[in-house]
């Protein structure tokens, strides 16, 4: 948390993470205080968890505003909805999230839910070690690939539109 707190003091972040917690180890004090600051100072939360940690993230302070890291790896798109419908400030990062095509194609559930909630979700590339960076091109074609397969307005908005708009220029 001191390292938090003193990082905080540059003036330079717009959010606190990727952080990982689990289960009900989200539910901890500790998480609580980080969850109270970025509420209190405007800060998103870059959050991989599970979806039991999403709700203790929000049992901190409902008014937490979440970025689910990979929009929970294989959480059901069903289960995804109704996360997007229960807390209005979740945003959904859908790098490394299994299930949005088969094959090339958008899945026919994906393709509703990105269209309906468009303004909900953002790509990320989680080049978390160097062979991400060294597929960093293929990885972004294949995001426009199934970009593409929505309506425009929908996939601008999720390719780069929704992060103008949570991290506006300063």
């Amino acid at each position: 948390m001191e390292l938090i707190e003193q990082e905080l003091t540059r003036g330079i972040y717009r959010g606190i993470g990727e952080f990982h917690v689990f289960g009900q180890d989200a539910a901890a004090t500790q998480v609580g205080r980080i969850v109270r600051l970025s509420v209190e100072q405007g800060l998103w939360l870059h959050a991989h968890v599970d979806v039991q940690a999403l709700h203790a993230l929000h049992a901190h302070d409902g008014r937490a505003r979440v970025i689910w890291a990979h929009t929970g790896f294989g959480t059901p798109v069903a289960e995804v909805a109704e996360l997007l419908e229960r807390y209005p400030a979740l945003m959904g990062e859908l790098s490394y999230r299994s299930g949005i095509v088969e094959g090339d194609r958008l899945t026919a559930e994906w393709r509703e839910l990105l269209t309906r909630h468009a303004d909900r979700f953002l790509i990320g590339s989680d080049t978390w070690v160097n062979e991400r960076w060294e597929s960093y091109g293929s990885l972004m074609a294949g995001y426009r690939a199934w970009l593409a397969q929505l309506p425009k307005p929908a996939a601008e908005q999720i390719a780069f539109r929704n992060a103008e708009r949570i991290f506006p220029r300063r």
